[in-house]
């Protein structure tokens, strides 16, 4: 399993359901439904950011992977578990998106969780942001026009969780829950409940979902982009980077993007894109293979559950890691080597010099790639990179 770092605390669960042979759908649900429930993430479910007039509006995904069935919901408010409400809407109706009043009167139908998502501490965060747009709880539900309003509370806070699950039959399934962008419009609706821009699936490929700017995502269509990378044989890490800069290519903003392999090399890659003097800067929080994490999977799971680290950082600061240069047509390439917790080694050519090598070159992205990991000339290191894996 992978997941978006503030699903962390829910991996534990999702393993073990996989490790009892359950199915990667109900481990993307059991896993968002722990965040959902989760008052202090305050970008999921209760505890989740209102809308600019203090109502909770959950948006929420699940696809199977096999058989390509969704569900989703959106702007449904009430409710606990949009995650189940979207399974529903997947396996118990003959659509899959339903939306507001529609997706309410469904939930009810069903017998689905009610609660009150706006609790008091994120209540009070809405206060404070309309107060410094000069509203106030009672003045802005007067408003015939919000648009105004929403331009001055609208800023950075979006927030999402993520889940993607490989279970022992090969089945490949996505999870995407999200209170959405924080003060938004009523109705607001961004890329997670939509499949193909902010979560999608394929068993034969692997699994993509996104958080940060889900404006962009749609309009890249990203998570379904992502996919078709990995089909095409293109690298995860290098699929994964070409995601974020397709949609910083359309806007500068905050953008995250979790993939996941499904044959199990280098299969696990999470970016993380956030604003530096006014630029998104991209960085791989981690990039393993499902064994190697497996290995470590005890280890991990006892430290964020204990200290709260994110499974990434552990992963990380679990690798031992060097740089160094491989020329090609003359220009520099840097290679991030990576030397695994059971001794394996694995090259990784920085993105942007591919790119621009390639682009100076007029050369196969592919081609370059081959070149520097043959370059390095290492006979224990494992040339999964060139080979696209």
């Amino acid at each position: 399993m992978v997941a978006s770092g503030n699903g962390a605390p829910a991996l534990p669960a999702g393993i073990r359901i996989l490790a009892r042979g359950g199915s990667a759908l109900d481990a993307v649900e059991a896993c968002a439904k722990i965040i959902e429930a989760d008052p202090t993430d305050t970008s999921v479910g209760r505890g989740g950011r209102p809308n600019v007039l203090g109502v909770v509006e959950l948006d929420a995904s699940i696809m199977d992977g096999t058989t390509h069935r969704t569900g989703a919901v959106a702007a449904l408010a009430g409710y606990l578990h949009p995650i189940s409400v979207a399974r529903a809407v997947m396996e118990r109706t003959p659509h899959v998106f339903l939306v507001g009043n529609g997706a309410a009167r469904f939930a009810r139908e069903i017998g689905a969780n009610r609660a009150q998502n706006l609790t008091a501490s994120t209540r009070k965060l809405w206060v404070e942001r309309l107060g410094k747009a000069g509203e106030t709880p009672a003045s802005v539900r007067r408003r015939a026009k919000l648009l105004g309003v929403v331009r001055k509370t609208v800023k950075e806070e979006r927030g999402t969780v993520n889940f993607l699950a490989l279970d022992r039959r090969g089945d490949v399934a996505s999870a995407v829950s999200t209170s959405g962008w924080a003060y938004k419009y009523p109705g607001r609706v961004g890329d997670s409940p939509i499949i193909g821009a902010g979560n999608f699936c394929d068993s034969r490929y692997g699994a993509a979902a996104c958080t940060g700017y889900g404006e962009l995502a749609i309009r890249s269509v990203t998570a379904k982009t992502a996919v078709d990378r990995l089909a095409s044989g293109m690298p995860v890490d290098v699929a994964a980077q070409a995601a974020i800069a397709d949609a910083n290519a359309l806007e500068d903003a905050a953008f995250n993007i979790v993939v996941l392999r499904a044959d199990g090399a280098l299969d696990v890659v999470l970016l993380h894109t956030t604003m530096k003097k006014g630029r998104p800067v991209t960085r791989v929080e981690a990039l393993v293979q499902t064994s190697d994490l497996a290995r470590l999977e005890e280890k991990i799971f006892e430290q964020f559950t204990t200290l709260g680290v994110k499974t990434f950082d552990v992963v990380r600061n679990a690798l031992e890691r060097e740089s160094r240069l491989v020329r090609f047509d003359g220009r520099d390439i840097r290679v991030k080597v990576a030397t695994l917790p059971d001794g394996t080694r694995r090259a990784k050519p920085e993105f942007d010099d591919l790119r621009r090598v390639a682009e100076e070159t007029a050369r196969p992205i592919a081609e370059i790639r081959s070149h520097v990991i043959n370059a390095l000339n290492d006979a224990d290191l494992v040339a999964s990179v060139a080979r696209g894996k």
